[in-house]
């Protein structure tokens, strides 16, 4: 009952914890949870579909299996199981995969990889207005940060010019 493998896909968020696969539900989380005003950040990422080998450890198997022994018999059970070397233990995981793979259905859900901004700027209870480049240093501030088309910096370094306009 093997699945097939999981085209990649692109996938969003506004909080770098809960990704959606549709950019609009992620409009509407932010629709729910934001103010307007709010500074938002839309990233990007793409799915990694996930297998049973992503979460089987045969380690937790037998280390889980030595506790239980340990707490049914103390003073015999120091050893036990150790006698299972690092091949025979890849073996046995390489066994409880195989089975996993043919009896039951991979993992419905993915991971997200590394991610990058989609979309950064102001919420406006409909839209995120993006950032803008100052004209002079072409760093990117939000609307509001600029005056006359000016960064911070850049206004204050202008000085206030004769007649009092830029």
């Amino acid at each position: 009952m093997t699945m097939p493998k999981k085209e990649p896909f692109p996938c969003y968020s506004h909080n770098d914890e809960t990704f959606q696969s549709d950019l609009s539900d992620t409009y509407s989380e932010i629709e729910s949870e934001s103010d307007i005003g709010d500074e938002i950040t839309i990233l990007v990422g793409m799915s990694e579909p996930k297998a049973h080998s992503d979460f089987v450890s045969i380690d937790d198997l037998i280390d889980g299996a030595q506790q239980r022994a340990y707490e049914y018999a103390p003073e015999h059970a120091d050893d036990y199981l150790d006698d299972i070397d690092k091949e025979k233990r890849k073996e046995l995981e390489k066994i409880v995969i195989n089975w996993l793979n043919k009896n039951t259905e991979q993992p419905s859900f993915w991971g997200v990889g590394q991610t990058k901004v989609h979309l950064e700027g102001h919420w406006d209870g409909k839209e995120i207005s993006p950032k803008q480049p100052c004209i002079e240093c072409e760093d990117e501030y939000f609307e509001k940060e600029l005056k006359f088309g000016l960064c911070p910096d850049c206004s204050d370094n202008r000085g206030e010019p004769e007649g009092g306009a830029l």
